[in-house]
């Protein structure tokens, strides 16, 4: 990871490029300065021989013997024959046709919400997408749509059929995998989701050395 240099605001310049801006907190005696959670969490462990850190990669899928979960697949995608040129990952954002219907829903809620009555004293008028509909609004929503590093909860912890993890973030089914990121999360979080992966990768820890008395 780059060294992310101190920044007025989080949303910046310094910010246009590849990389794990979303894992930063602000301190209340500094807010200029950018505090990294790889510096505090993964850094000092770096030389330890079973541990390997991997950015800008896509798992691809896991790798069982038997019941028993032994390693990850990942998918990296080189974009040029330059070993510094950032890789190419594909996420699958509205691969799905339920992704575009929920993005119609939502484009069309804010443009009812933004030209009612009540707000016509506070807005001069609609500025984009404007009247568009059917393939129009979805080529709309497929050139503007971006993510804000929020993805969550598709491998939620619970009891249900639809859960992936128990309490112990342990996967249902599976030997020796355990989930600790801000997948196992039945809902998103109304905030940022920078903290509460803070915690959960904690709690991942804290059982995990408890179980095997480390």
């Amino acid at each position: 990871m780059r060294h992310q240099p101190a920044s007025g605001a989080a949303s910046g310049p310094q910010c246009d490029s590849p990389g794990l801006r979303h894992h930063v907190l602000f301190a209340e005696a500094d807010p200029a300065r950018r505090h990294s959670l790889y510096r505090a969490y993964l850094r000092p462990w770096l030389d330890r021989p079973n541990l390997t850190v991997l950015t800008g990669a896509l798992v691809h899928r896991v790798v069982f013997d038997g019941r028993r979960a032994t390693g990850v697949e990942i998918l990296l995608r080189l974009r040029s024959a330059d070993p510094l040129a950032p890789l190419a990952i594909e996420a699958g954002f509205l691969s799905d046709p339920a992704d575009m219907t929920t993005a119609r829903a939502c484009v069309e809620l804010c443009r009812a919400l933004g030209n009612a009555p009540a707000f016509r004293p506070f807005v001069r008028g609609e500025a984009m997408p404007g009247p568009l509909k059917g393939d129009a609004l979805d080529l709309y929503i497929r050139d503007a749509a971006v993510t804000y590093w929020h993805q969550s909860c598709t491998a939620r912890m619970g009891r249900d059929k639809m859960s992936v993890v128990d309490a112990t973030l342990k996967a249902y089914g599976v030997d020796g995998l355990r989930v600790a990121d801000a997948s196992i999360m039945p809902r998103v979080t109304t905030g940022n989701t920078q903290a509460p992966c803070a915690i959960i990768g904690e709690r991942a820890a804290g059982m995990i050395r408890q179980e095997h008395g480390a």
